[in-house]
């Protein structure tokens, strides 16, 4: 399989999406050790689907902050709610990555699937602040709020995340 070195964003992030363990762990190598979340990845038990859900998170989270993330332990153990299907709450602190959280949703998706993530956000400041990540990331989102509603465009409806407030008085 080839490098993902010089590829374009989206043409890498397509190729992680669909790679095999064996590309995964060659890719994983190129980013440096020190960032890998290696204590926790090293728990990982015998379901032959969790090292490969989280080798692939960790390589589409890098190729989309370009080279400068992965995620962190505890977001992975959390991610992987996600692929043993199972419902969650994450309660946790400013400066956790909550937003990264949301972010890995997306990135996992594959976009001819047209998968959509909605994430419910307590305060219009912070779907902006979301939604600014979410770009840094190259993936589309917008926020619906009563501030927001008047100007959405047909062209808004692409996105891959939507960041909402849970009323009007957000």
């Amino acid at each position: 399989m080839t490098s993902l070195d010089g590829l374009p964003r989206e043409k890498a992030l397509e190729l992680v999406r669909k790679a095999k363990l064996a590309d995964l762990t060659r890719w994983i190598a190129t980013i440096p050790a020190e960032k890998m979340p290696a204590d926790f990845l090293d728990t990982l038990g015998d379901d032959v689907t969790e090292e490969p859900f989280c080798l692939r998170l960790c390589l589409l989270v890098w190729i989309a902050s370009e080279q400068t993330q992965v995620p962190k332990g505890l977001q992975l153990k959390a991610a992987l709610a996600f692929l043993h299907q199972k419902d969650s709450l994450l309660c946790a602190g400013t400066g956790f990555g909550k937003t990264m959280m949301i972010v890995m949703a997306v990135l996992m998706n594959k976009p001819e699937d047209e998968s959509l993530v909605i994430a419910i956000s307590p305060l219009k400041r912070l779907q902006t602040s979301q939604r600014d990540s979410f770009l840094r990331y190259g993936i589309e989102a917008m926020a619906i709020n009563e501030d927001t509603m008047a100007t959405i465009s047909d062209f808004d409806w692409k996105a891959s995340g939507i960041l909402t407030t849970p009323s009007a008085d957000s």
